[in-house]
């Protein structure tokens, strides 16, 4: 599955507003960082976004990232450094790439710099992202990574849908979703449900099903409690905008863990 479209759809149909997912730095911050990086066990690569506060002077230079691993088991602040990513030309193209949450979309933001970590993360293990830039405070955040699951049942029948998967290491919940899937395009917001366990039987709304086309596709994300909380929080209104739940200290945004599985639904009579 594309990886980088699963968190978009769940975005929108769980966060339902895009402020959510990549919130507008407010005024009179100081040029605090604004972090982001979800990291998966499926990807050889764990992409980190980095935006400046300051929307006056948004250029960072001297930027670095590191990745700090905390084995499975142990306990305290034994960290072993893993790997690091450096970039110091912003606004260019080459800073923007697939990789959730680092999209080549630059509506985003113009300033918005992405770093690559050539790393394979364990599951259930603990990992923490550290970033720092010239004249700027350094921010880090830190989370388990979620483990490994398949979907091993997907049956509609009528409009109810039953479906099952295994469980995943470290998961806080599981985003589970109706999706359009053909070979051209994938993950089309259908129908989308917030779960605590791993299996789901009960009637979804009739519009979802059509909407899936042909053959609808099960997609399930198991997310950490950061990106849960972060998905599933704040307010984006005109008034009173409220903030997600973060975890990122000494700045912004949110250092989190997913992994995705997906499975045509097979239709009974």
């Amino acid at each position: 599955m594309r990886p980088a479209l699963v968190p978009l759809l769940f975005a929108a149909t769980v966060a339902a507003s895009c402020d959510i997912v990549h919130p507008e730095p407010r005024p009179g911050l100081g040029g605090e960082l604004i972090l982001f990086s979800i990291l998966n066990p499926d990807s050889t690569r764990q992409a980190v976004a980095v935006v400046s506060t300051d929307q006056v002077d948004p250029v960072l230079t001297g930027l670095v990232v590191r990745m700090h691993k905390r084995a499975a088991g142990s306990a305290g602040s034994d960290w072993a450094f893993v790997a690091e990513a450096t970039d110091t030309a912003p606004n260019t193209d080459d800073l923007f790439h697939n990789d959730y949450p680092c999209y080549s979309d630059k509506s985003v933001s113009q300033w918005q710099y992405c770093l690559t970590l050539p790393v394979v993360v364990e599951p259930g293990a603990t990992y923490k992202i550290e970033v720092t830039a010239d004249g700027r405070p350094a921010v880090s955040g830190t989370t388990r990574v979620v483990g490994n699951f398949e979907i091993d049942r997907t049956e509609l029948s009528g409009n109810v849908l039953s479906a099952s998967w295994t469980p995943s290491l470290a998961a806080h919940r599981y985003l589970m979703g109706v999706v359009y899937w053909d070979t051209n395009w994938c993950c089309s917001p259908g129908w989308s449900a917030d779960l605590p366990g791993t299996s789901f039987n009960a009637a979804i709304p009739q519009e979802a099903i059509d909407s899936a086309g042909p053959v609808p596709t099960l997609v399930v994300s198991a997310v950490d409690r950061h990106y849960h909380a972060y998905l599933t929080t704040g307010h984006a209104g005109q008034l009173f905008k409220v903030p997600p739940v973060q975890n990122v200290k000494g700045g912004f945004g949110v250092v989190g863990s997913a992994q995705h599985s997906s499975r045509p639904i097979t239709i009974r009579p």
